[in-house]
C-alpha cells in the first residue's frame, strides 16, 4: 500500500540530516527519511573526483532507464514508510532534479514541475527545512568527507574511522566553492518554497545538536504525530568535526575577511 503521509527533510550537505533521520526513524511512527537520490547499484564506490561530480554535475544519462527508476521508487515508497503509513525522504537541492526525472517515470510522465511532481508521488506531503547557521564550517565539513569519502561517524566504528581515515590538505579554493554551493542551495530552497506557497518547518543543525529529543518531538508534532508514549533514542551519529575541522574553520574565516578587504 502507497503512504497515507509524506514528508522530504530539505536540506544541504553537512547540516544534519543523518542526525535528524535517526531519531524520526527511532520513533518508529515517522517513516525511514534517509537520502534515496540518486539511484545506484548496490556496492557502488566512488572517488573524491566522483563524488564532486556527483555535486556539480547532472547523472550520466545512461544511469537513468524508465522502468527501473520506476521500479526504484515503489520500492523506496514501501521501504521508507513506517507501519502507520508515514513516509520519510532526505532531499539535498542538487539532487532535485534527478529526484523529479525519476520520479515522472514512477507517474508515467514527461511533465511537471518539482513541486507537481514531488507532491504527486509523495502522498499527503510536508516538508521539513534543515539548515545549519555556521556555513563555513559546513563547507570544512563537507569538503573532508568528500576528499575522504566518510559521510558519516558512528559510535561502533569510530576507532576505525579514525584509523582510516586519508590525510588531505586545506584546500582555501575547494572549501569557498562548497561554501558557495551551500548559500546557493539554501537560497534555492528558500525560492522553492516562497514560489508554491510552502511553509516548511525550519529547523537547524546546531539546535539540533543541543536538544535534540526536543527537536525530534517537535519535527513528530509539526507532521501531526502523537509523541505520546513514544521514545526517541540517541542517534548512533556522532559529531565529525574534530581539532583540524575547528582550525580549518578559523584558518578559512581568517583568509576569507582577508580577501575581502585586499
Amino acid at each position: 500500500m502507497p503512504p497515507t503521509r509524506s514528508y522530504i527533510i530539505a536540506c544541504t550537505p553537512r547540516s544534519g540530516s543523518h542526525l535528524l533521520a535517526d531519531g524520526l526513524t527511532s520513533t518508529g511512527i515517522a517513516g525511514y527519511p534517509v537520502e534515496r537520490f540518486p539511484r545506484f547499484a548496490t556496492g557502488t564506490t566512488f572517488t573524491a573526483a566522483q563524488r564532486d561530480a556527483l555535486v556539480f554535475e547532472p547523472p550520466p544519462e545512461s544511469s537513468y532507464d524508465p522502468a527501473q527508476d520506476a521500479e526504484y521508487i515503489a520500492r523506496i515508497l514501501e521501504e521508507g514508510s513506517s507501519a502507520n503509513g508515514v513516509f520519510g525522504v532526505s532531499i539535498h537541492w542538487f539532487q532535485v532534479n534527478d529526484a523529479v526525472r525519476r520520479l515522472r517515470s514512477y507517474l508515467n510522465t514527461s511533465e511537471g514541475g518539482a513541486h507537481d511532481v514531488l507532491s504527486r508521488s509523495f502522498p499527503g506531503l510536508s516538508y521539513i527545512w534543515l539548515r545549519r547557521r555556521d556555513k563555513v564550517a559546513q563547507a570544512v565539513s563537507w569538503y573532508k568527507a568528500i576528499q575522504t569519502g566518510r559521510y558519516v561517524k558512528t559510535r561502533e566504528a569510530r576507532g576505525a574511522s579514525q584509523r582510516a581515515a586519508p590525510e588531505i590538505a586545506f584546500d582555501y579554493s575547494a572549501i569557498q566553492t562548497y561554501w558557495t554551493a551551500l548559500r546557493s542551495s539554501e537560497k534555492s530552497w528558500e525560492r522553492f518554497f516562497a514560489t508554491h506557497g510552502v511553509e516548511p518547518l525550519v529547523m537547524d543543525y546546531e539546535s539540533l545538536c543541543v536538544d535534540y529529543e526536543i527537536s525530534v518531538r517537535h519535527a513528530l508534532a509539526f507532521l501531526g504525530l502523537s509523541g505520546a508514549g513514544i521514545s526517541v533514542k540517541t542517534s548512533r551519529h556522532e559529531k565529525a568535526a574534530d581539532a583540524q575541522s575547528f582550525e580549518w574553520t578559523d584558518r578559512f574565516k581568517a583568509l576569507q575577511a582577508a580577501s575581502r578587504f585586499s
